[in-house]
């Protein structure tokens, strides 16, 4: 029996080893991959998934824990980006707040904070001065005395970061390099013409000479399409271009682009090239998320991720028989499989035998595998060997 996956793995990686719940991409670089549930990540890129290394964790003495850097873990943080080099943990102590990096602890009354999988940014007031503190899983950077108003709020973006202050300017941090503005800003994007941020509702690029307010919406950011900003909103999916945002093609669901536009509705994959064509439909469990990157699409579906291409791959199952049943399953593409007799993971060629059964008897095996978008169930049966028993007489007995 042979069954057909409609479509194909470029790469694939198995987090299963780390434990935790799921693994997302990271909506800061749209690069690293971070898994829910994990107290200090690894470092996985897109681009370098393998040969990684387990990550380590506290004991259960350690009920709240984030990872300042190997030596230094803080038990009790109440918020804060655990990382082994790089980790930022803020603690509640007396009614104030401590901001605690790898090199020198801020205190203070006033916090604001945010966060996204990947990337965390806070802001302290110590009275006098606010600091300001990023990390990502790239690196982290400091900025001390950055400002001399309380923080308000914080944001982050794709590769930007903004903290809005009590007399509405906000400092703008992209690339290393942070400057003020004299208006409240939320972060957007990261561009090639520049910071793209949106203060109400207005959208604007904005840096450290320049000002360009462009259109009033509440379109969500989604990716790039030919180096311009693609936007989600409502049933389109726009670009801006000319300071206007220009429709493109009609999406349902999650969607997302890197010149690639990925449409993610749950129960179905849908991916649009650059001539505005279909270049691959095919159905999907809603536990798996896809996404567009500039490495192709990515698709995660709990602890397994890969990166997708149209085609098909072949599934092949047959039975052997000698002395007991075997079920073989020849597989292009890694498979998770579920029978009777429990479950087992299958890249290439794998058996399942029952040692038990006997080749006299029908048998039949029922099984489900998990591919990375969705589930195909089958069921495989070989009949025994027909047995012919023929009685006959002799004529030429002699007495």
């Amino acid at each position: 029996m042979r069954l057909v996956i409609p479509y194909t793995l470029r790469r694939f990686a198995d987090f299963t080893k780390f434990g935790g719940g799921r693994v997302v991409l990271s909506p800061y670089d749209l690069e690293s991959l971070v898994i829910e549930g994990l107290r200090v990540q690894p470092k996985i890129t897109i681009n370098s998934w393998s040969d990684l290394s387990e990550s380590s964790e506290a004991g259960d003495t350690c009920r709240n824990p984030v990872y300042v850097s190997r030596e230094l873990i803080e038990c009790s943080a109440m918020a804060g980006f655990s990382h082994l080099e790089h980790g930022v943990a803020v603690v509640r102590v007396s009614g104030n707040y401590r901001v605690i990096t790898r090199d020198e602890v801020f205190a203070g009354a006033t916090l604001a904070t945010d966060s996204r999988p990947g990337a965390f940014v806070v802001a302290v007031y110590d009275g006098s001065r606010t600091h300001v503190v990023l990390a990502s899983y790239e690196d982290y950077a400091v900025y001390r005395d950055a400002y001399e108003a309380k923080p308000v709020k914080c944001s982050l973006g794709f590769r930007i970061a903004t903290c809005v202050f009590s007399d509405g300017r906000s400092l703008i941090i992209r690339g290393g390099d942070a400057f003020e503005a004299g208006f409240p800003a939320e972060a957007v994007a990261n561009t090639p013409r520049g910071p793209l941020l949106r203060s109400g509702e207005w959208l604007l690029y904005a840096d450290e000479e320049d000002l360009k307010p462009l259109l009033k919406s509440r379109a969500r950011f989604a990716g790039f399409i030919h180096g311009l900003p693609a936007f989600r909103e409502g049933g389109k999916l726009k670009i801006l271009e000319s300071g206007a945002l220009v429709d493109y093609v009609d999406v349902e669901g999650n969607a997302s682009a890197w010149d690639l536009v990925v449409e993610d509705s749950g129960e179905t994959l849908r991916v649009i090239d650059l001539r505005r064509e279909e270049i691959l439909r095919v159905p999907k469990d809603p536990e798996a998320s896809c996404w567009a990157t500039k490495h192709g699409v990515l698709c995660c579906r709990k602890l397994w991720c890969g990166l997708v291409d149209s085609g098909e791959a072949a599934v092949d199952l047959e039975i052997s028989s000698g002395n007991t049943y075997s079920l073989i399953i020849h597989a292009s593409t890694p498979l998770k499989v579920r029978h009777e007799g429990g479950e087992v993971v299958c890249s290439n060629d794998c058996e399942i035998t029952e040692d038990e059964a006997s080749t006299l008897r029908e048998r039949g095996f029922s099984i489900a595998l998990e591919h990375l978008l969705s589930t195909m169930e089958a069921e495989v049966v070989l009949k025994p060997p027909r047995i012919e028993v023929f009685s006959y007489y002799r004529n030429d007995v002699r007495e």
